[in-house]
């Protein structure tokens, strides 16, 4: 035969099969792809299931019968008893009802003799679809609740099992068991209902490995214990899980409990009633990393705990934990315990990956019941990392009912009964939140000492540009030994906050760094207390705008009044040298550098290649505040004269940008020898900082790049974060790029194509400043 009688007879053939196909169509017959079974309750087990006007009774006979890639159709009806139960499959199947009339139920009279419990069905390979029935009624055997599903081979993988429009209802167990020694690959769960099973809707056993698992549109409610748990063990594992679309109604004691988990986004879901929410629980240290968690866009009510808890005990978050978006409205009667709605805790002494909590509204409202205390946001343990922005914590004016501490939007346990004290190198910062209608909007509070306080020296706690107005009792709540800091901050009132404060706003406590605050409620827009906009420091005694001031203080310029006022009184904390540079830490306590030895400050002997960290407890003309050694510069070879310090700033990613004297010999990150000169500016990168400073350095500017530059000293330098300009201050007279000047002004260094363009930026004489900068910030709004 020859190619083209052969390939016209290929067409022949299949043109038959096609009219044929047509004509079975046209009168009605049933027409049964290869591969399809049928099982009804009226069916018998004879035969291969293959015909629908003949099938099969039992499920177990149709999956004997079928090959691997066959769809076994289910009648609507009740399937149990014999031959319906215990069914194993380990072909890869299409188990199809007919909708939720198809009934899947468990005879209690058929018990499972051959070892094992098995429930309904347990499934034991992979490319298994289960749709459109229903799984009921499972009952307690032998003394042990069972589960509809399970997905079980011991030391082996199950891959792309999928539950598609399946309805598990009043289980004793569970409705689905991922059970132990099995790894689980994409497993899917869609358009779905667990509903009254006694205790899981789907649960991972303790030693179950998940590698992708998505749950989406479908209904938890009214189970037991949990929607769903991974169970607690090391060698349990779970990674990309994605849930979307979920409705987590009534679950008792939690909607969905997380713990050796890796990968995962819960959102657009919604959680009322029962329990907890979402829990994210780790108890041991385990080999396979942990976090990379978002949980986000959910809407969360009327829960009977905490709607997201985060409990990270013995061991460390690996990756990051995202929190953002999420609504939560609580009725606070309903509450079993005093608690907060997020619940963050982590172990102290473990250096853990960040945790953004981001633009979520959380509202509490009606009164305390059995719970003594409620609060929107609490953290605990070790904060390595923690940035808290742009939420709503709205208290709903609940009254306290004697918890201690009291109901507060924010509540820092500085020392935790569960998780232990936050350090000194921990960060905590809060921006741009509105803490309102509780008793306390911020509370730092020791539980083990169980008094208000306890934050440890130089602590990393930044309350910044919020809005803390509104609170009953107090807007911060602290105590000793060391203040938390809270600068910049709308109290409610432009003239600041009460208490200890001296405004009309929400009180402040003792120990809270309050000054200077926000004189409007525009977060973003508002200068920092509408004053403090350009800092100055000299090297000789004088007065301005009648207020004298000596060489080791700094003032301070409202440029939109010209009013100045004394920031900084050196003569109160034992300064004896001027201040040659200084710029502000977060947190609000200062950096600053000397023009001389430093002897009185209780810290030894301090060289002007140090820098010291200031934290203060009050500003102005009485300045109070302790000192600790923030960089020591001999030990990154800054010790000759030469390389005595004239300037610095600190960037927002941590480095420090300094200036020398003179010449300068540092080492690089390669260990390459860097030199340069005064019109030079250094970029340090710390590995450590304090009396045992470490890091590399690298040229930030050269000055040579900058005409007229090279033949100036660099002696102020502030950095604008908005832009990355520099702006700088020059002793002596100056003509740089074309722009001429005094040691009384600032300009700026605007980077341009490679380059910088150089503008000017402030005149000293003209807001009545006439001496030489030795030392200078700006804040910019």
């Amino acid at each position: 035969m020859t190619a083209t009688t052969y390939r016209y007879s290929l067409f022949g053939i299949g043109f038959l099969c096609l009219l044929g196909l047509l004509l079975a169509l046209g009168r009605g017959v049933p027409v049964m792809a290869a591969g399809d079974r049928y099982v009804n309750p009226a069916g018998s087990d004879s035969g291969d299931c293959a015909n629908v006007a003949t099938p099969c009774l039992t499920i177990a006979y149709a999956v004997a019968q079928a090959t691997a890639g066959d769809t076994i159709h289910l009648a609507a009806g009740t399937y149990t008893g014999p031959g319906n139960q215990h069914v194993i499959i380990s072909k890869a199947l299409t188990l199809a009802g007919a909708g939720a009339d198809t009934i899947l139920t468990y005879d209690p009279l058929t018990e499972w003799t051959l070892g094992g419990r098995l429930g309904i069905l347990e499934i034991r390979t992979s490319d298994v679809t289960v749709r459109d029935l229903t799984i009921r009624d499972v009952p307690i055997e032998d003394g042990v609740p069972l589960w509809g599903v399970q997905i079980w081979k011991s030391g082996s993988t199950v891959a792309n099992a999928t539950f598609d429009t399946v309805h598990f209802l009043n289980n004793a167990g569970r409705g689905i068991e991922l059970h132990n020694d099995t790894t689980i690959v994409d497993l899917v769960v869609r358009h779905s209902l667990f509903e009254d099973n006694a205790a899981h809707g789907i649960r991972s056993a303790s030693t179950a490995r998940i590698d992708g698992f998505t749950i989406t549109d479908t209904i938890f409610r009214n189970n037991g214990q949990s929607a769903y748990t991974q169970s607690a063990g090391s060698a349990g594992y779970l990674s990309g899980l994605r849930i979307d679309g979920g409705t987590f109604e009534g679950n008792a004691v939690h909607a969905l409990q997380l713990g050796n988990v890796y990968d995962a986004i819960i959102e657009h879901s919604t959680f009322s009633g029962g329990g907890r929410g979402i829990l994210f629980v780790t108890a041991a240290a385990g080999a396979d990393p942990i976090g990379q968690v978002t949980i986000r866009n959910n809407v969360l009510t009327d829960l009977g705990d905490a709607a997201i808890l985060v409990d990270i005990t013995n061991t460390a978050l690996d990756a990051p934990l995202v929190i953002e978006g999420n609504s939560v409205n609580q009725a606070v009667d309903l509450l079993g315990i005093a608690g907060a709605t997020f619940d963050v805790g982590l172990a102290a002494g473990q250096t853990h990956a960040a945790i953004t909590v981001d633009n979520n509204a959380i509202t509490h409202s009606g009164a305390l019941g059995a719970a003594t205390a409620a609060h929107a946001l609490k953290l605990s343990g070790g904060l390595t990392n923690v940035t808290i922005t742009d939420n709503q914590f709205d208290g709903g004016g609940v009254a306290n009912n004697g918890g201690e501490p009291a109901n507060s939007g924010v509540y820092l346990a500085s020392n935790s009964t569960q998780f232990g004290a936050i350090a000194a190198g921990d960060a905590v910062e809060l921006t741009t939140n509105t803490i309102s209608g509780f008793v306390n909007g911020v509370t730092v509070y020791d539980e083990v000492g169980g008094v208000f306080g306890g934050l440890p020296a130089a602590n990393g706690l930044a309350l910044v540009r919020n809005s803390i107005a509104g609170n009953s009792a107090f807007g911060v709540r602290s105590g000793p030994a060391n203040a938390a800091a809270a600068i910049c901050n709308w109290w409610g009132s432009a003239t600041g906050p009460s208490g200890v404060g001296p405004g009309a706003g929400d009180a402040v406590s003792s120990h809270v760094l309050f000054a200077p605050w926000l004189a409007s409620s525009d977060l973003a827009g508002s200068l920092c207390g509408s004053v403090n906009d350009i800092f100055v420091g000299t090297n000789s005694h004088g007065q301005v705008a009648g207020i004298p001031f000596t060489d080791v203080d700094v003032m301070a310029l409202d440029r939109d009044t010209g009013t100045w006022s004394k920031f900084f009184e050196g003569e109160d904390v034992n300064v004896s040298t001027n201040l040659t540079g200084f710029t502000f830490e977060p947190g609000g306590c200062l950096l600053v550098s000397f023009d001389g030895n430093e002897k009185k400050l209780g810290l030894g002997f301090i060289k002007p290649n140090d820098i010291l960290k200031f934290c203060p407890t009050s500003l102005g003309e009485t300045t109070t505040g302790t000192w600790s050694v923030y960089f020591d510069g001999s030990d990154v070879g800054l010790a000759a004269k030469s390389e005595n310090l004239d300037a610095l700033e600190l960037l927002p990613d941590g480095r420090l940008l300094l200036s020398t004297k003179g010449s300068f010999s540092v080492k690089d990150a390669a260990n390459n020898t860097l030199a340069g000169r005064d019109e030079d500016i250094l970029v340090f990168d710390p590995t450590t900082l304090g009396a045992n400073t470490t890091g590399t350095f690298a040229l930030y500017l050269d000055g040579s790049d900058v005409p007229g530059l090279v033949k100036e000293d660099v002696g102020g330098i502030y950095y604008n974060p908005l832009n990355g300009d520099l702006h700088i201050s020059i002793p002596g007279s100056f003509n740089v790029g074309g722009v001429a000047g005094s040691s009384s002004d600032i300009i700026i260094l605007r980077p341009s194509g490679g380059g910088y363009a150089v503008l000017p930026y402030w005149h000293g004489p003209d807001d009545g400043w006439s001496y030489a900068l030795r030392s200078m910030h700006i804040d910019l709004p």
